[in-house]
C-alpha cells in the first residue's frame, strides 16, 4: 500500500508544480529608458496680449514605480503617472501658485496660479505628453498691476535612445 501512495504522489508532484503560474513579464520593462525629446511650449495671456512661447530639447528617463506606475524625470521634476499595458496614462492634476519670477532688465514681476492637467502615451519607442495650463497672472511693475487669464499647452514627444 505504501508503495502505491509513493507511486501517485510521484505522478502528481509534477502536475502540482507545472499548475503553478511562472512570474508574468512586466509589461513596463518596454517602457523604461531615456527619450530624447522635443519640448514645445505655448502659454497665453489673452486679456494683456502677451504670449510666452519656446521650442527646446531634452532627455527624458523613464523608470517603472510601484505596481503600475512610472516615474518620468523631466528637467529637474519627477512626474509620476499610473500607466496601462497599452502605454496609455494620464497626468494627475495640479494646483498651485508659483512664486515671482521677476524680470531683471523691467523689475515687473509675474506671479501664476495655475492648473495643470494632461495625458500621453508610451512606447517602446515613443513618449508623447500633453501638458494643458489654466488660471491667471498677475503682473506687477511700474506702479502697475495686471492681470489676465491664463491658457497654454506644453508638448513633449520623444523618441527612445
Amino acid at each position: 500500500m505504501k508503495v502505491k501512495q509513493f507511486l501517485c504522489l510521484l505522478a502528481v508532484v509534477p502536475l502540482i508544480f507545472s499548475s503553478c503560474s511562472k512570474d508574468e513579464p512586466d509589461y513596463r520593462d518596454k517602457f523604461e529608458g531615456t527619450y530624447a525629446t522635443d519640448i514645445i511650449a505655448v502659454i497665453d495671456f489673452p486679456d494683456i496680449d502677451w504670449r510666452i512661447s519656446d521650442i527646446d530639447n531634452e532627455n527624458i528617463v523613464v523608470n517603472k514605480h510601484g505596481v503600475d506606475q512610472l516615474m518620468l524625470l523631466v528637467g529637474g521634476g519627477v512626474m509620476i503617472v499610473t500607466v496601462n499595458e497599452q502605454g496609455d496614462f494620464t497626468v494627475p492634476t495640479e494646483t498651485g501658485t508659483t512664486n515671482p519670477q521677476i524680470d531683471p532688465a523691467t523689475g515687473m514681476s509675474l506671479t501664476m496660479n495655475l492648473t495643470i492637467a494632461g495625458t500621453g502615451i508610451i512606447t517602446g519607442k515613443t513618449l508623447y505628453i500633453k501638458l494643458t495650463y489654466s488660471g491667471n497672472a498677475l503682473i506687477e511693475g511700474n506702479g502697475e498691476k495686471l492681470s489676465s487669464p491664463i491658457d497654454g499647452t506644453i508638448v513633449y514627444n520623444g523618441t527612445k535612445k
